[in-house]
């Protein structure tokens, strides 16, 4: 990922349809990343790029990811053991599958949910659109606004 930003897009906008450039792990497995912002930050929208790698044909990739769930939590235990107690969900959703073209597009699939504040964020990665492996290519966090 590229970090947190009050405005969309405070980076480039763009991602690699690069395999090497991507997370990659077995479908089969439990699969999560796990970010540290480093002190409680409030975020209130995820934008990812699918996972492309090389790989396209009239359905896109089947290895990128399809459903997730996210998670957070401010107790530093739970960076290390995605079981810990103190993770809380608050946003699950359906990714959009990437494009077929191969194409390194401009924009990401936006998904908002309420302002939440947590140091650390688990994306629970659930299912993918048919491969054997579950993958992203790039995912960026919204700051939420401060309520006047």
């Amino acid at each position: 990922g590229q970090g947190m930003s009050a405005e969309f897009p405070s980076f480039p906008a763009t991602h690699s349809a690069e395999q090497e450039d991507s997370f990659l792990a077995v479908a089969s497995s439990d699969v999560s990343l796990h970010y540290d912002f480093g002190t409680p930050q409030a975020t209130d929208q995820i934008r990812l790029w699918n996972y492309h790698g090389g790989i396209y044909g009239d359905e896109g990739n089947g290895c990128g990811v399809r459903d997730m769930r996210i998670y957070g939590s401010n107790h530093a235990a739970a960076f290390e053991d995605p079981r810990d107690d103190s993770w809380e969900l608050f946003a699950a959703f359906t990714a959009a599958r990437a494009p077929a073209d191969g194409a390194v597009h401009p924009y990401g699939d936006e998904h908002s949910f309420d302002p939440s504040v947590y140091r650390f964020i688990r994306l629970q990665l659930d299912t993918n659109y048919g491969g054997t492996y579950l993958g992203l290519a790039e995912i960026q966090f919204r700051e939420a606004m401060a309520q006047p």
